[in-house]
């Protein structure tokens, strides 16, 4: 009868890790787009700029791009070739924020319509949806945005015309504006050239 028992209980555990493997598997699904947009850190230098959200996707990305080279050797834990990483975003981030304070108090507003009219003359004003800042996308999806199709070429050219309109008549320029505003029309042709490089 023992035997009989510990047959069964050993058949009854066997069959118990099977099945528990098998619906293991799929028991815990991660939403991975949902995990890489978690926030890591915040920078906000001045009330003068937006703040920067870094998420998770940075810096899993840093850690990838350099981090691990900390880790191979320079005998960095893992903890610290993260923290490296994310001290060099949260940097970047500072001298991004503290370039646009420098450059809005310097820049003449005349530049702002001479940019966004030769932009306009050249045929490149649809650039200019590829500039627009984060709240510039945001106000346009809530309006005129939703009669068209992300991505699309009607979108990316309501987008534009969105962006010009609301910055050709503007007197004054903080550096909350996008960086496009600041810069020559060459600047701007060649930043979205070293981009597209990159």
């Amino acid at each position: 009868m023992k035997k009989l028992l510990f047959k069964f209980a050993t058949v009854i555990t066997a069959l118990a890790v099977i099945m528990g493997t098998m619906a293991g598997c799929g028991l815990f699904v991660v939403n991975t787009d949902r995990d890489m947009n978690q926030v890591v850190a915040t920078v906000q230098i001045s009330d003068k700029v937006e703040k920067t959200n870094i998420y998770k996707r940075d810096l899993a990305a840093g850690y990838v791009n350099y981090g691990y080279y900390y880790v191979q050797y320079y005998s960095y834990t893992q903890s610290k070739a993260y923290q490296t990483v994310l001290d060099n975003l949260v940097n970047n981030a500072i001298v991004s924020q503290q370039a646009k304070i420098d450059m809005a108090d310097k820049v003449e507003t005349d530049n702002l319509s001479a940019n966004l009219t030769a932009l306009k003359d050249d045929g490149g004003v649809n650039y200019l949806s590829l500039l627009a800042s984060d709240a510039d996308v945001a106000e346009f999806r809530r309006g005129e945005g939703k009669k068209h199709t992300v991505g699309s070429d009607d979108y990316n050219a309501a987008l534009a015309g969105f962006v010009y309109n609301k910055y050709s008549a503007k007197t004054t320029v903080d550096a909350k504006d996008a960086g496009f505003r600041f810069v020559s029309l060459k600047d701007v042709y060649k930043a979205i050239s070293d981009t597209a490089d990159s």
